[in-house]
């Protein structure tokens, strides 16, 4: 996971393709957007559904395996793993990719369902021998896969089908065995509730890593799971950024509005959210990449919203990138810190437009003034930026800055440049026409403030363009 301890997660249901009709390889689809736009990147662990208990023929336990399933074009969901375990590793390397259990029912009861029987040793078969052989089963798979886990989709109405005692005897296979495989660094045990069941409080607090919660299917398993004993340290927040209904009809929540969720509640564990591969993928993507940053922050001291601008272009659904709508300011006697806010309209299937929001993170500290948030009167859009770089207090940074419309309305300036040594006028280059600034790239720099602490300001920024 992420050294700073804020992992973020996120579930991908291989068993779906979106847009309907293509399938893994197709340049469209979900699955090359991750791809394309290295959403991996953007993720500290990924959790592969669906898989489940298995018979082995001649067998008195079970195996381990996906849940079967067919594509277009034949391909099959063990293809589909095993493509998405190459391109993932490919992107990000050190990515943890574990194996999410399913809720149908059956799962965990079959496990032991040779309990009582006496084999063919003349040996009374125990609760213990079915969950140790098992164990040793979902190791060899994850070997063989170079996985790194599993995970327990734990709800209706699976949650309940094995007793408690089961359920501690399970995890506490999982743990022996996972601790003496070597393929990975370390083996995940993770479960993701949204209804407690038979879950043990000590054995989730000793043995397994991490409990996502789905609080989009249940705003109170975090609440319950803290009153049966389990340790807060271990929650994760649960975030949804698939829409509601199976109709694409509205996203049920935004990153800004995971973010804030997860803060409201010191989540300790991080973030999980389902799902990065519905039929609202490229929003989801896009949000996933704005979760991440908002999470860990920038890497180094650059930033660059574009790419997320791209990830969250759907030309199936969208004519056009989502264009800047309002836009937030800090400044003092330089540029402290910028921040926009994207958005995107399109016609769902029930025939309603549905206006989709990018809430991009700020770049720079909180230092300085906020100005009055700039909102972009409709149909117009950004055309041009112009100001000043210079020299404050030795750090090379924006002095002022200054937003021109379309439509000749002019935003700024803002930066008053006080105590700047040097300055040297910029404008931005003119767009094609019909197109608008749809991002901003540039650099930060962490200087000291008389006050004591120190803030990040704007080093330098760049503009990207996109078809209004």
């Amino acid at each position: 996971m992420n050294s700073n301890q804020k992992p973020v997660n996120a579930w991908m249901y291989i068993g779906d393709d979106a847009p309907s009709g293509t399938n893994y390889n197709d340049p469209t689809s979900c699955y090359q957007s991750l791809i394309r736009n290295k959403t991996y990147n953007y993720l500290d662990i990924l959790f592969l559904g669906f898989f489940t208990s298995v018979d082995i023929t001649g067998s008195d336990y079970m195996g381990f395996d996906i849940m079967p399933g067919t594509h277009p074009g034949g391909l099959t969901n063990q293809d589909y793993l095993s493509s998405t375990l190459t391109d993932a590793r490919a992107i990000n390397s050190s990515l943890p990719i574990v194996a999410t259990i399913g809720y149908n029912s059956g799962i965990y009861s079959n496990i032991f369902k040779s309990s009582g029987k006496v084999n063919a040793h003349g040996v009374t078969i125990t609760d213990e021998m079915c969950a140790t052989q098992f164990a040793k089963n979902v190791g060899t798979f994850l070997t063989t896969n170079k996985m790194d886990g599993v995970d327990l989709d734990w709800e209706w109405p699976i949650q309940d089908e094995i007793s408690t005692a089961r359920f501690t005897i399970l995890i506490n296979a999982l743990r022996t065995e996972f601790d003496s495989l070597t393929g990975a660094s370390k083996y995940y045990i993770t479960i993701s509730p949204a209804s407690y069941g038979t879950m043990v409080a000590d054995t989730v607090n000793t043995k397994m890593d991490l409990v996502n919660l789905q609080l989009y299917g249940n705003s109170y398993i975090g609440t319950t799971c803290i009153q049966n004993g389990i340790d807060k340290s271990l929650l994760a927040y649960g975030a949804k950024f698939e829409s509601i209904g199976n109709g694409d009809v509205v996203p049920y929540q935004t990153a800004k509005q995971a973010y804030d969720g997860y803060n409201a509640d010191d989540y300790k564990a991080g973030i999980t959210q389902w799902r990065v591969n519905s039929g609202d993928f490229a929003f989801e993507q896009a949000q996933q990449m704005i979760l991440f940053e908002l999470m860990h922050g920038p890497k180094g001291n650059s930033f660059d919203d574009m790419p997320i601008v791209t990830a969250a272009t759907d030309p199936s659904k969208t004519p056009n990138a989502p264009q800047i709508t309002s836009l937030n300011i800090r400044f003092g006697d330089v540029l402290n810190a910028i921040q926009v806010n994207n958005s995107v309209t399109f016609i769902n299937p029930e025939n309603q437009p549905v206006v989709l929001d990018y809430n991009m993170p700020m770049h720079g500290g909180d230092s300085g003034t906020a100005a009055p948030e700039i909102v972009l009167d409709s149909g117009d859009y950004l055309v041009g930026i112009s100001g000043y770089t210079g020299v404050w207090f030795g750090w090379d940074c924006v002095l002022q800055i200054s937003f021109t419309t379309k439509n000749g309305k002019v935003y700024g300036p803002y930066g008053s440049m006080n105590n700047a040594s040097s300055k040297v006028a910029f404008t931005s280059p003119t767009p094609p026409s019909g197109h608008a600034i749809v991002a901003f790239s540039g650099k930060t720099v962490n200087v000291p403030l008389a006050s004591g602490p120190n803030t990040d300001i704007i080093a330098s920024i760049d503009v990207s363009f996109a078809e209004a």
